[in-house]
């Protein structure tokens, strides 16, 4: 299995460090996005700092990603999805590895 580099906060509170994860394959009705971009916001230090309920660690942050699929899962050809499309997801950069993407749209969407 192939791995990729991502930035994570081992510790609450702790600093952000580099670190190589496996890259996952997409569920069902799931596609893999190779982020291109991805931004951290003011709202992820709620989470670095465990300030929502339920965040484990070690923790990747960044919920505004921007990139090309890269593997699909089971069904998501069906809904138009193909290797190489822009893919935009919404919610956590670890989760969008794995990301369900809403229907076939020009502005897609991404649920994680």
């Amino acid at each position: 299995m192939s791995s990729c580099r991502v930035a994570q906060v081992g510790v609450a509170g702790g600093e952000f460090e580099v670190v190589e994860r496996e890259v996952q394959q997409p569920g069902p009705g799931h596609v893999r996005i190779a982020a291109e971009a991805c931004g951290i916001c003011h709202s992820d230090t709620f989470f670095v700092d465990a300030g929502v309920p339920a965040v484990s660690f070690p923790l990747v942050t960044g919920d505004e990603i921007a990139g090309r699929i890269d593997a699909l899962g089971e069904g998501t050809s069906d809904r138009g999805w193909q290797v190489g499309d822009r893919g935009p997801s919404a919610g956590s950069a670890a989760a969008a590895a794995t990301a369900p993407l809403a229907g076939r749209a020009t502005s897609s969407s991404a649920r994680t």
